[in-house]
C-alpha cells in the first residue's frame, strides 16, 4: 500500500537529473535498477552525504558516501548477478520532508566463480527530501531473517 500523494512523485526522472522533484518511492526503484546493474556511482548518489547504514551481515554502521561506496564496490566486484525482491512493505510518512520503509527482502547473488547466494533479511529506511525537492537514503537498517518467514 502506498501513502504518498501522486504528486509527490509525479516526475520521475533519470538518476542524473537526481536534482528535479521525485518521490521516496522512485528512491525505492532506482536502488533496485542500480543494485541490479552494479552501478557503484548512481546507487551511492541515491544516499545522503551524512547517510548511515547497519549492513545485513553485520559489522561497523556505515557513516557517509565513502564508506557505503566501499560496501558496494566489494558487494559488485564479489558478484556477477544480483536482486532484491522486497515485499510485506510499509511506509509510514513522517511529515511533508521524512519516510520511513520497512520491509522483508530476498538478496540473490552469483559469484564471480557461480555460486548461487541467497540472503532473507529485514530492511528499514529512512528517507529524507532534500532543499530541491527531490528524495535520498538517510539510514538503512538491515538484518538477517529466518528463510521461512
Amino acid at each position: 500500500m502506498r501513502f504518498f500523494p501522486a504528486a509527490a512523485f509525479a516526475c520521475a526522472v533519470p538518476v542524473a537529473a537526481a536534482a528535479q522533484p521525485y518521490g521516496p518511492e522512485m528512491v525505492v526503484e532506482r536502488f533496485l535498477d542500480t543494485f541490479r546493474a552494479g552501478d557503484l556511482d548512481a546507487i551511492v548518489s541515491l544516499h545522503a552525504p551524512d547517510a548511515s547504514w547497519l549492513p545485513t551481515t553485520g559489522g561497523p554502521r556505515l557513516d557517509g558516501r565513502d564508506a557505503i561506496r566501499g560496501y558496494y564496490q566489494r558487494i559488485f566486484a564479489g558478484t556477477q548477478a544480483r536482486s532484491i525482491t522486497p515485499s510485506n512493505e510499509r511506509w509510514q510518512p513522517l511529515g511533508d520532508d521524512v519516510a520511513v520503509r520497512s520491509a522483508d527482502i530476498r538478496i540473490d547473488q552469483k559469484t564471480t566463480d557461480g555460486r548461487a547466494l541467497v540472503t532473507f533479511a529485514r530492511l528499514t529506511a529512512v528517507y529524507r527530501r532534500d532543499e530541491g525537492g527531490g528524495w535520498s537514503i538517510v539510514h538503512q537498517h538491515s538484518c538477517q531473517r529466518p528463510a521461512a518467514q
